[in-house]
């Protein structure tokens, strides 16, 4: 493509720097060979270059075949000349003589858009017109090459209907035919020819330039520095006027009549580290045994950061369409019921967009444009719930939509979507931004070098056609035109194709406000009312899809780090989780080759930092009290004190969870708490115990703890322990009794300070001594004999009775 586009261009500065030779036609169509270096007449000339050749493209046919390089860019008016450029390609193995190039243009208007459409896709051999000039070329065209040619001819010549009602779009064709007149082949093209003052009410048409296409780095949350530097150009001058895609892109929507989609994510990767400090909020982890990243914070070329400045000092002249954070795939988001992705993309962009300033202070974040402008009831809920009043979509996405424009309108408009699954449940209120299809390819072969020369006139036949139906039927609908976000551009193709769709005396620019004006004004002229139905799943959508299972993975890894929020004193480690997870759902991610791995790496990441705070807890633990604690040890391996709380539940009734243990546990440091627990019967159970914040949210992953409850235990050490009480007990009064009955009789009480041998002193009976009598010599039993007479036996002493 590209070596086609650089031999044509080399062609046609052939024919306009060579020498010139010149033929005469006459209006009437019938083409003449003048002499060479001869002039022509007042009807017109055309021009060509001697007979110069250079090799045909390597695509050409196995034919000789012609096309248009050049064809005047603006209104015809009777004061200007019709100027065709073509080049003449011999794509046989033989040489091509006696070829003649014939100009012909329909006299008659194509009177809409259909005709329009027609003419330009008509087969080389359908009618083509009247001849209005012939060109021979004037030595054979030798095999395997092509030779430029132009043509030219006053417009007063072309026979064209001189009355200012008579404006509208002409078709203009190149034939070559042989000696024969036989056709070999024919280009056509458009021009618009407006006799005088064009009295139509202009046309709104809203062109929507992409500042989008850049995937994000799925650990940083940006693009990478290298890519962005790439996609801005360097020209050395730190204007920021590159020759890069955004560069060129940013030139282009420049032009007055442009709205631009911006996605925030080129903001933040094309900051200034002052400016993206507070954005990157210092390392995405916390911890060395998590696998602290380096700062997220973006180090961008001067030229990079001139573009950005570039780009905010001309957004104020412009409606911007400010997108999520990484232009999020709503479809696959949708998909995979993770509305939390787009809720963090919708929050993520406030930051870039805050930190511009004044400059995208009007910038709009109501609007979504799903992939390819595809959309089901079920991505239209969750774009409707979270604040969108309008989505651009695809005139054939529903195929309800398609039916309502071309019932009620030419061309694409704004309609009512109804955001319900079912029949008659029209559901949150979202207006369609309907895409004039058409439009929107045609503009974006603008990028297409060998369809770039005709873009503008095309554009400027279509509209001329759509401002005459519009007018014709009373509606003053607008269309909206947008090129796909891949879109490539040359700065001068890009700005004259925005000059043939918003710089004509038959369109104006307009804004998305502007477009839902215009429908609510229609819809009034026609009785339409009620919502268009939305199939549930979009229909159409570019695959693949973004996996939905690894968007739920993600989401719920970025979940277990939100719960640290609370238990940290710098977040940033959570917002640089949910940084990744948005760069995860980015729609151009669906391009990228190692998507999987590098959403598998963030995954990995968010794991290792949720489990950073954990309980650590060893095998079986004994209860052998009715009211004891379970120890519990808790593990920081973050770089930062946290505050946590362990709550324990008990799946038996056996052990009850007497409340919950909290704590503070240093950087890097480990803390043992006490789970006070109250064992009410024996048994085996299981304690569950969490981690969780000081407001009660979950931290990391539980762990449950095998319980053995030995009441049983405990019974028997308190009876062995009363047993053991009783047992000195009675031995105190064994020995007690022991000692009683080795004194001699009729020994008194004991002194508690004499000796047991202690004899009385000085023969009396002193303190100490005993009041027992000594034994009777008589009796030799030691028993105490009764006098005579007496009946009975002496009373015992007090240490004798039992």
């Amino acid at each position: 493509m590209a070596e086609r586009a650089r031999r044509r261009a080399a062609a046609l500065a052939l024919a306009v720097g060579a020498p010139l030779l010149l033929a005469a036609a006459a209006p009437t169509g019938s083409p003449t060979s003048p002499p060479a270096g001869t002039t022509g007449d007042a009807t017109g000339s055309v021009a060509t270059a001697a007979p110069t050749t250079d090799p045909a493209p390597e695509d050409a046919a196995d034919a000789v075949s012609v096309e248009i390089t050049d064809l005047a860019a603006q209104p015809l008016t009777p004061d200007d000349a019709l100027s065709v450029g073509a080049v003449v390609v011999n794509g046989t193995d033989a040489p091509a003589a006696s070829l003649t190039v014939e100009l012909r243009v329909r006299r008659e208007a194509l009177g809409s858009r259909d005709a329009v459409a027609s003419w330009a896709t008509a087969p080389a051999g359908a009618a083509a017109g009247t001849v209005v000039l012939g060109v021979p070329l004037l030595e054979p065209l030798p095999p395997g090459t092509q030779r430029p040619v132009r043509l030219s001819l006053p417009a007063d010549d072309l026979g064209l209907a001189p009355d200012a009602q008579e404006w509208g779009p002409r078709g203009v064709a190149v034939d070559v035919v042989d000696a024969d007149g036989d056709r070999l082949d024919a280009a056509r093209g458009l021009v618009v020819w407006t006799p005088g003052a064009v009295d139509v009410d202009p046309l709104p048409v809203d062109v929507v330039v992409p500042l989008t296409g850049a995937a994000p780095d799925v650990t940083s949350g940006l693009v990478p520095d290298a890519t962005t530097a790439a996609l801005v150009g360097d020209t050395g001058d730190g204007a920021g006027t590159g020759t890069g895609r955004l560069s060129r892109l940013l030139s282009v929507a420049e032009h007055p009549g442009a709205s631009w989609a911006l996605d925030p994510l080129l903001l933040a990767s094309s900051e200034p580290a002052a400016v993206s400090s507070d954005a990157a909020g210092g390392p995405d982890d916390t911890s060395t045994s998590a696998g602290a990243d380096p700062t997220t914070t973006p180090d961008p070329t001067a030229e990079v950061v001139a573009w950005r400045e570039r780009l905010l000092a001309a957004a104020p002249d412009h409606e911007v369409l400010a997108l999520p954070y990484g232009d999020t795939d709503l479809l696959s988001v949708a998909g995979a019921g993770t509305p939390e992705l787009w809720e963090q993309a919708l929050a993520q962009a406030t930051g870039p967009l805050g930190r511009a300033g004044a400059s995208l202070a009007g910038a709009r974040t109501d609007v979504v444009w799903p992939a390819d402008g595809a959309l089901g009831s079920e991505a239209a809920s969750l774009a409707a719930g979270a604040g969108a009043r309008a989505a651009v979509v695809a005139a054939d996405v529903p195929d309800e939509v398609e039916g309502q424009v071309a019932d009620e309108a030419p061309y694409g408009t704004a309609v009512p979507l109804g955001t319900g699954s079912g029949p008659g449940d029209d559901g949150a209120a979202l207006t369609g931004l309907v895409v004039d299809d058409e439009l929107s390819d045609v503009l974006a072969s603008a990028s297409d070098p060998d369809e770039a020369a005709l873009v503008p006139s095309r554009l400027l036949a279509e509209t001329a056609a759509l401002a005459q139906e519009g007018s014709a039927g009373g509606r003053g609908r607008g269309v909206l035109v947008v090129p796909p976000r891949t879109w490539d551009v040359g700065v001068d193709e890009g700005l004259a194709a925005l000059d043939a769709l918003t710089g004509t005396p038959w369109t104006t620019p307009a804004g998305v406000d502007d477009l839902v004006a215009g429908a609510a004004d229609a819809t009034g002229a026609t009785g339409a009312t009620g919502a268009t139905g939305l199939p549930e799943q979009a229909t159409g959508a570019p695959p693949p899809a973004l996996d939905g299972e690894v968007l739920r993975s993600v989401v719920r890894s970025a979940q277990e780090v939100e719960a640290l929020a609370a238990v940290l004193v710098d977040d940033a480690p959570v917002a640089a989780t949910w940084r990744r997870a948005v760069a995860s759902a980015a729609l151009a991610q669906r391009s990228v080759a190692d998507w999987r791995a590098q959403v598998a790496d963030a995954v990995a990441r968010a794991d290792r930092l949720a489990g950073g705070v954990a309980l650590v807890q060893g095998g079986t633990v004994t209860v052998v009290g009715a009211e004891t604690s379970v120890p519990v040890t808790v593990a920081n391996d973050l770089d930062q004190a946290v505050d946590v709380v362990v709550t324990a539940t008990s799946d038996s009734p056996r052990l009850r969870v007497r409340g919950d243990a909290a704590t503070t546990v240093g950087p890097g440091a480990r803390a043992q708490v006490l789970v006070p627990v109250e064992a009410v019967a024996g048994g085996d159970t299981v304690l569950r115990l969490e981690l969780a914040s000081p407001g009660g949210a979950p931290l990391g992953v539980g762990t449950e703890v095998p319980v053995q409850v030995r009441l049983d235990v405990a019974a028997w050490g308190t009876t062995g322990i009363i047993a053991l009480g009783v047992l000195v007990l009675l031995l105190g009064l064994v020995r007690t009794v022991r000692r009683a009955r080795r004194r001699p009789p009729g020994a008194g009480p004991r002194s508690p300070d004499a000796s047991p041998d202690a004899s009385p002193a000085g023969g009396g009976s002193g303190a100490g001594a005993s009041s027992r009598p000594p034994p009777d010599p008589r009796t030799s039993t030691g028993h105490p004999q009764h006098p005579a007479g007496t009946a009975g036996t002496a009373a015992p002493t007090a240490q004798e009775t039992r």
